[in-house]
């Protein structure tokens, strides 16, 4: 008798993703310490969420961490970010242009997007439009660089999961 999956996912080839590391030494220098840290385990819940919205056809989600300077929401970051094996910090800053931060969720897809400081989005780049494209998943319409008798360019579409500091 074989059990039957609900769910098969089939990862991407992604540049995205590195392998640092066992599994081994992941849970003996990251998952222990969420063990008792309910804000650690619902980071960890939320890491590995992404690969879920295309198989339940879920649009994005942003989860923003707030709260007081220096209490940890950056460091939240990091630890998602040990999941898929991003480098550094694991963490980008909210800090672009929306052209910038669309191209962010169109490299992240089906995978997680990790944002801090949501308050360096200034200017024409307000908190009410990226981050909306961002769970809409789809770009602005954009004319062809060839001239408007051409017409627009293909929308890039993503689905990803974001966690945010701000």
């Amino acid at each position: 008798y074989r059990q039957q999956n609900v769910l098969e996912f089939i990862m991407k080839n992604n540049e995205i993703l590195h392998k640092k590391g066992s599994l081994e030494e992941w849970q003996d220098n990251v998952a222990k310490y969420a063990q008792h840290n309910s804000n650690l385990l619902f980071t960890l819940y939320a890491a590995f969420a992404p690969i879920f919205l295309n198989p339940l056809n879920r649009k994005g989600i942003i989860l923003n961490f707030f709260g007081k300077s220096s209490i940890g929401k950056s460091i939240m970051l990091s630890i998602a970010g040990s999941v898929w094996g991003y480098s550094g910090e694991g963490y980008l800053p909210w800090e672009g242009t929306s052209n910038g931060i669309e191209n962010l969720g169109l490299q992240k897809n089906d995978a997680l997007l990790c944002l801090d400081e949501l308050t360096g989005l200034k200017g024409k780049e307000t908190i009410s439009t990226v981050p909306y494209r961002l769970i809409n998943g789809q770009s602005k319409n954009r004319a062809d660089s060839r001239g408007e008798r051409f017409g627009n360019r293909a929308s890039k579409t993503w689905k990803t999961l974001v966690l945010s500091t701000g």
